[in-house]
């Protein structure tokens, strides 16, 4: 008796493995012939590219603005921005490790309800996603990319803490999501921002043509517009004019005008220069003299990587601009074209962020020492051509 049990369950235990192998032979072929996902497992790592995919496009001196965000940012206001973009947009969503793989699938399908809605966005979107988990399968997540979605979309900080919100911040992979972005952008000219920022009109055709002109002669050039921050409730400016007399009525200005990174001077200047409808020029060339700068700018693809030791909101962004100057280029202010960001940052929201910035300091001080001899074997000629950056520096 006991040996015909035992012929049993080998038998069961063969059917069962037939049939696993069978599910994982058919979920390859699905994924490697029904799905124009691209997937890639880098280090602890799941990469899929193309989630969504814009049309094709061939015409290469276009400039794509390259966006990134957490699974829990996305909404349909991503909409008004590549709209206002009017042009390729790749953007790089980044999953946290708790997120469920059913959040994947659900992003994806709102994703496919925003192209659906907008000719624009089906037009110009391309959307890849970063999984942050050792232990997941990027097969099963690629399947899980394209079904359909039966729960609601994540919520943002539903419920946590701020000490856990804080610490969702720090564990955000910006710089990788950022690089991801940037990888499979399909233009020659790119531009890096952040959500929520919009454009002057006719930004990407005037700097597109000036790209093409200044970049062929100087590749190491950062072309940079101005940014701006609006009050939430005010109209959005499309010319000069429009922003001048927001700022008049300060319900417009500099970006981030607390802090002063974003500040360029000959402002005056800028606003009486004669406005083209078509085109655009250099205003002047701006020293890189001072680590807090952090010019916004359009620039060719094969600029250096953003460098993924800093975390947010601790010199993420500035720490690229930083080896931009080693590495030789130089940053020309343009004239007419500015971006700006709707709402302006409160000082609950302010004082929220300098307290997660000090959560950083250890870990930004051993990214600074890793940078810094980066910095000096990759570039030894140009240690004493910009600011001396420390991880004592206040920044």
């Amino acid at each position: 008796m006991l040996r015909y049990c035992f012929y049993f369950l080998s038998f069961l235990t063969i059917v069962c493995v037939y049939f696993i192998f069978i599910q994982e032979s058919i979920d390859n072929e699905k994924t490697s012939t029904i799905l124009p996902i691209q997937r890639q497992k880098l280090d602890s790592s799941c990469i899929l590219a193309n989630v969504i995919k814009k049309k094709e496009d061939n015409n290469p001196d276009r400039i794509t603005l390259v966006l990134h965000a957490s699974s829990d940012r996305i909404n349909e206001e991503i909409v008004e921005q590549i709209e206002n973009w009017n042009a390729p947009v790749s953007l790089a969503i980044a999953f946290y490790e708790k997120d469920t793989i059913e959040t994947i699938g659900c992003v994806s399908s709102l994703l496919r309800d925003l192209k659906n809605q907008s000719l624009k966005v089906d037009e110009f979107l391309s959307v890849h996603f970063l999984i942050e988990n050792a232990n997941i399968d990027c097969n099963r997540l690629a399947l899980k990319a394209i079904e359909p979605c039966f729960q609601s979309n994540p919520s943002k900080n539903e419920n946590l803490t701020a000490f856990e919100i804080s610490t969702k911040l720090i564990k955000y992979p910006i710089n990788k999501a950022r690089n991801l972005g940037r990888q499979y952008s399909s233009t020659k000219f790119i531009l890096v921002a952040d959500l929520g920022h919009y454009f002057s009109q006719n930004f990407e055709k005037k700097m597109r043509t000036l790209a093409n002109s200044v970049l062929e002669k100087s590749p190491k050039t950062a072309l940079v517009y101005r940014i701006f921050e609006t009050e939430t409730n005010a109209t959005q400016p499309k010319t000069k004019m429009d922003l001048k007399n927001l700022m008049e009525l300060n319900e417009a200005f500099e970006f981030h005008h607390t802090f002063n990174d974003h500040s360029i001077q000959n402002l005056t200047e800028w606003f009486e220069t004669p406005e083209s409808p078509d085109s655009t020029s250099i205003q002047f060339f701006k020293e890189y003299n001072s680590a807090k700068w952090e010019p916004q700018f359009v620039s060719l693809k094969n600029i250096p990587l953003f460098d993924t030791g800093f975390r947010y909101p601790r010199r993420d962004n500035t720490v690229l601009r930083w080896e931009m100057c080693r590495a030789g280029y130089k940053f020309a202010i343009i004239n007419d074209v500015f971006a700006f960001h709707k709402g302006l940052k409160s000082y609950t929201e302010m004082n929220f962020l300098n307290r997660v910035r000090r959560r950083l300091i250890k870990s930004t001080e051993e990214a600074f020492g890793r940078f810094s001899e980066r910095m000096d074997l990759q570039y030894p000629k140009t240690r004493n051509k910009c600011p001396l950056i420390t991880a004592k520096s206040n920044i």
